[in-house]
């Protein structure tokens, strides 16, 4: 359950809190942050020091609040237009417009306490159709994997001007927002895709259980459709084909918009832009969180992981540093990790898409 309402997360101000926050009268000492914002701050840090017996450092945002503010009647401010936000009691809407695999579908697991364990499934007994005395013969052993996410600490700068912080409109709300999601969502696609393991996730792309196949030339339909024929072969045919998509980065996306699916016909690999298309029939997604390498993913993205630690995330503010240019760092810190949850509903190129 959350620990915030939509009633209260609407009427949050994340401009406000900032701008308070950073008018303390020395380097390292916050300003008093008052109302609705010290109360959510409050709130999450005695969560946490229920849940696991640690003191949240910082202040405390709850990550609701990052979504942006939608107008729901715009001719009518007084009939509550510019106050309704979209589906902001959610993490994984609040993040979901700044982060590939949560548009895709990726499952979010949240308000977590220690490690999380979640055993997965290597193999499906198949059923059987039976005579009316006819005995079911044993089972052959299930086969069962495990994966592992423990919290790790993601951290982020932002700039933003005193001026701006000190405003308060609407508009000035959602770039504030924006700014800080994309920050968050461009960090977790980076542990999921090609994080190195150790301090940050073990991306799918240096998971050395993750399947592959290697195209050794500029990529064919062929060779994308291998990929396909790989996550079949891995799960039996038993594959959830809503949340399957490829992804990889623009200069590939770029690279298969110029390649014809044959010789001669205006028919491409990629069709559609270079950051949202379709390949062989699936979604297609790029970003630059994909690693430099120009590799290409394929999978079914509700089987991939992410975990918060908690409802927020925290920021100190520093307004000392580029005092004289009139900038605010912001220090954004969240507690997460990412993990596929069987990496045989992923497959990885060996080499580069864009060829």
């Amino acid at each position: 359950m959350s620990l915030f309402n939509s009633k209260e997360i609407r009427k949050y101000s994340l401009t406000k809190a900032l701008s308070e926050l950073s008018s303390g009268v020395a380097p390292g000492e916050d300003g008093d942050v008052s109302g609705l914002e010290a109360e959510c701050d409050q709130a999450i840090k005695a969560h946490v020091r229920r849940t696991t017996g640690t003191v949240a450092l910082g202040f405390q945002v709850p990550l609701a609040v990052l979504a942006p503010i939608k107008s729901q009647n715009v001719t009518s401010a007084s009939a509550g237009g510019f106050l309704v936000d979209e589906s902001v009691d959610s993490i994984a809407a609040a993040l979901r417009p700044a982060s590939v695999v949560l548009s895709l579908g990726a499952s979010v697991f949240s308000n977590l306490n220690g490690d999380l364990a979640i055993p997965s499934e290597g193999s499906f007994p198949a059923a059987s159709w039976l005579g009316e005395l006819e005995a079911l013969a044993d089972p052959a052993d299930a086969a069962y994997s495990k994966s592992k996410l423990t919290p790790r600490r993601c951290a982020s700068i932002s700039v933003l001007s005193s001026q701006l912080l000190s405003q308060n409109s609407v508009g000035l709300e959602n770039f504030v927002r924006t700014s800080l999601r994309r920050t968050l969502g461009s960090a977790l696609d980076k542990g999921a895709l090609s994080g190195g393991g150790n301090k940050e996730p073990l991306g799918l792309i240096n998971n050395p259980a993750v399947s592959t196949i290697t195209f050794s030339a500029t990529p064919t339909r062929a060779k994308l459709i291998s990929m396909q024929d790989t996550l079949t072969t891995q799960n039996s045919g038993n594959v959830d084909q809503t949340s399957l998509a490829y992804v990889t980065t623009p200069a590939s996306a770029s690279k298969l918009m110029q390649t014809s699916q044959v010789s001669g016909q205006a028919r491409f690999l990629w069709e559609g832009s270079e950051w949202s298309g379709n390949v062989c029939g699936l979604t297609a997604r790029s970003t630059t969180n994909a690693g430099s390498g120009n590799l290409m993913i394929l999978g079914q993205w509700d089987q991939l992981a992410v975990a918060y630690w908690s409802e927020g995330f925290s920021l100190l503010t520093d307004p000392f540093s580029q005092k004289k240019a009139g900038i605010v760092e912001i220090f954004a810190t969240l507690l997460a990790d990412v993990a596929p949850l069987n990496t045989a509903n992923f497959v990885v190129s060996t080499d580069s898409a864009a060829q």
